[in-house]
């Protein structure tokens, strides 16, 4: 017998006893080959069962990964029936709703959209139960806290045997793609209507389906009037049939074409046009539109007529500038030679503009500036031209004068404005001006000529003249000629060390003893000749060469102080004249830092003059400059005071030390009452503020005794000791004292 045989009834009775251990052929139903059998047939089941466990094991372990996918995916998933109810829904979706799972199962999910969204849903739902293939639309839901969510929709059809309908739905949150969107579009709706150029969109037939506001602007056609109709609306029949042929080919073969085209506005005028048109395609390379921006060339005529004014027009005064200028001074000349005329050219610059600007603004200024020049232009004639060169100089071409006589004249009626006052900005002012002039053809037959002698005139005019005018002179460009070979030589004296110092000294009024010195500037020429120093510095000032000259004279100061104090001289102070550009433009404070470190000298022996104009600039650089002087030790003095435009805040802003009258007050102060006030003014202001005061020019024993009498503190001038050069000075400094004023 073997297992075929048995039924299965007897099979099972027969495994069971044989797994319990009983003896089978015990019972007389099975041999050796029947036991042999069952040993196999025991393993075959033991394998199949392990197989089954690991296959219920993979099982369980898939279920669980799909349930994990299906709940905590990227997006929502919804199981609609056929009348859009939710059977099913994930936690994603559950989430982005805002509502729990089970309060979603069975709500139709019609009433979780936005007001709007019903037919477009119902719609999506109809075609994926129809379709076989997912079906996506973009709907927008209402959360439960009032915000609107705008989502993608995919759905696709699910069915079974049974007929029964329903659709798997996946959506996903997309808001933030459609504000970006929505913002990317009315950027470019924003960019498209704020563009200054004309922009016209067609579609592939060529019909006007969109226009900007610079099209309505250039065209005179409105949006309305301009949508639905063809491109060919704008002809101006100024083009033939080839060239719009030629357009359309290299438009077909490029993708786009630009160049000039005349074109026609609603109101008939024909203008022209640069014209830019690019094919936009779709995904497939097909031309679904027409894009043309153009920009109308007519405007470009005004925009050469702006840059033209702008080129040679002042743009404050509006008057020519000095490219016009030239032009019109060069036509006048060959006027005037053809016709055989004269013509005057006027150099004129306005007296103390820098203290307005300085001290009411640059608006003030500038309202002065553009008042002048109107003043100006109603002066002179039609035929004439009034220019500003910059800043505060003017020039007037004079044509076809017969004589002098009606220069003055002009130049008489320009006073005559300028005295009248100018309210500007509840400012009244008076403006004052120098004025020089040059005369075709004897003081030159050239602009440059012309132009340079009216210059010289006008700084003669400025220094000397009391009429405020002054025609050029030859002897005028001579001194011309010998201030530019001063300054050649000064640029070699400099190059080569060939200035001095002269040193002159100052005697305490209450016991006669020498206390210091003033640094004096001075040049003597190669031909022994020596240079006044009013003249050196106006020549160094007109040169560029203060800052050389001022850093030279500090060098040598600080060098030659260093000396006697380690000669053992120790009871003096050393006055050094300094410059506002000195203070303004250069670089002040390192440089006395880097020569009090080379000469190792202390700085309480310095003391830095300064005018009252220095003092009253309220710039910060200058402020901080001197505070910084200060700060390291150095004493201030304030040189030829009572000659200054300021008033006395300075003195609150700055330590001061000493106050110095001018040698103006001293020089009258026994014959002029009024001098002699000044003076004892001064010296009690001076000691009100607990400051020394100094009197410099005293040149005789009358004026040494007012100023004891009203108890001035110090005194120099050629009387009390004249300017000496360093090795007499160490003679003075020696004796400690002056005898003849003990």
């Amino acid at each position: 017998m073997n297992l075929d045989q048995l039924s299965k009834v007897e099979l099972i009775k027969l495994l069971n006893s044989f797994m319990q251990g009983t003896d089978a052929t015990a019972t007389g139903h099975v041999n050796d080959g029947i036991l042999h059998e069952l040993q196999t047939h025991q393993v075959e089941l033991e394998l199949q069962n392990r197989e089954l466990r690991e296959l219920r094991i993979q099982l369980e372990e898939s279920r669980d990964s799909y349930a994990k996918l299906y709940e905590f995916a990227p997006v929502g998933y919804l199981t609609l029936d056929d009348t859009g109810k939710i059977l099913e829904v994930n936690l994603t979706a559950a989430t982005l709703l805002g509502i729990e799972r089970l309060r979603l199962i069975n709500k139709p999910f019609v009433t979780l959209l936005n007001r709007g969204e019903s037919k477009p849903f119902f719609s999506h739902l109809k075609q994926s139960l129809d379709s076989e293939l997912p079906i996506s639309t973009r709907l927008r839901i209402k959360k439960t806290n009032g915000q609107v969510m705008v989502v993608r929709v995919e759905s696709v059809a699910m069915h079974n045997t049974e007929h029964v309908s329903k659709c798997l739905t996946a959506f996903s949150d997309i808001s933030k793609e459609v504000d970006a969107d929505y913002l990317a579009r009315k950027l470019a709706t924003s960019i498209l209507e704020n563009t200054p150029e004309g922009v016209m969109i067609t579609d592939a037939q060529q019909r006007i389906v969109d226009v900007n506001r610079a099209f309505t602007t250039t065209t005179g056609y409105t949006r309305d009037e301009a949508i639905g109709k063809t491109s060919s609306l704008l002809d101006s029949g100024r083009h033939d049939d080839a060239f719009y042929q030629e357009l359309s080919q290299t438009l077909n073969a490029e993708g786009r074409w630009q160049g000039e085209v005349w074109n026609r506005r609603k109101n008939g005028e024909i203008y022209p046009e640069w014209l830019n048109i690019t094919a936009i395609q779709d995904e497939t390379g097909t031309v679904i539109n027409y894009a043309g921006i153009f920009s109308d060339l007519s405007s470009q005529q005004q925009v050469r007529k702006r840059l033209h004014r702008l080129a040679y027009y002042d743009a404050l005064t509006e008057l020519p500038n000095r490219e016009l200028f030239y032009d019109r001074l060069i036509n006048s000349i060959a006027n005037a030679k053809r016709e055989g005329n004269q013509l005057a050219l006027l150099f004129l610059d306005l007296d103390r503009f820098k203290i307005i600007n300085d001290t009411l603004g640059h608006t003030v200024g500038d309202s002065l500036l553009k008042a002048v020049s109107a003043m100006l232009k109603q002066c002179v004639r039609e035929s004439d031209t009034v220019a500003r060169l910059g800043g505060d100089e003017f020039t007037i071409i004079l044509n076809a004068i017969s004589n002098p006589e009606g220069v003055v004249k002009v130049v008489s009626s320009i006073f005559d404005d300028l005295k009248k006052p100018l309210l500007l900005d509840l400012n009244e002012l008076f403006v004052c001006a120098s004025i020089g002039i040059s005369i075709y053809p004897d003081d030159g037959d050239n602009p440059n000529t012309l132009l340079k002698h009216a210059d010289i005139a006008m700084y003669q005019a400025k220094r000397s003249s009391q009429k405020g005018f002054q025609f050029f002179e030859k002897k005028m460009g001579e001194t011309i000629n010998q201030r530019l070979s001063l300054v050649n030589e000064l640029r070699h004296a400099l190059k080569n060390n060939a200035l001095q110092l002269a040193y002159q000294p100052k005697i305490d009024l209450t016991n006669g003893r020498f206390i210091g010195m003033e640094a004096l500037l001075r040049w003597q020429l190669p031909d022994m000749q020596w240079v006044s120093p009013t003249l050196l510095i106006s020549v160094a000032e007109e040169s560029g060469l203060m800052l050389s000259l001022g850093e030279w004279v500090l060098h040598q100061a600080f060098t030659q102080a260093a000396v006697w104090v380690d000669n053992g001289h120790r009871n003096f102070r050393m006055a050094i004249n300094l410059s506002g550009l000195q203070i303004s433009r250069g670089h002040l404070v390192a440089q006395v830092r880097e020569l009090l470190r080379q000469t190792g000298l202390d700085p309480h022996y310095l003391e830095f003059e300064l005018t009252e104009t220095i003092l009253m600039e309220n710039e910060k650089s200058i402020i901080h400059t001197l505070r910084s002087l200060q700060e390291m030790g150095i004493h201030f003095s304030v040189d030829d005071f009572g000659t200054g435009y300021s008033s006395l805040a300075y003195l609150q802003r700055f330590a001061i030390n000493r106050l110095k009258i001018d040698r103006s007050f001293i020089a009258d102060v026994m014959s002029n009452k009024n001098d002699a006030e000044i003076v004892a003014n001064i010296i009690n202001l001076g000691h009100s503020l607990n400051l020394k005061v100094i009197a410099e020019g005293v040149e005789n024993q009358a004026q040494l005794d007012y100023l004891q009498q009203r108890s001035c503190d110090e005194v120099q001038g050629f009387f009390t000791g004249p300017p000496v050069f360093a090795d007499q000075m160490t003679q003075i400094m020696s004796t400690d004292r002056l005898s003849d004023f003990a």
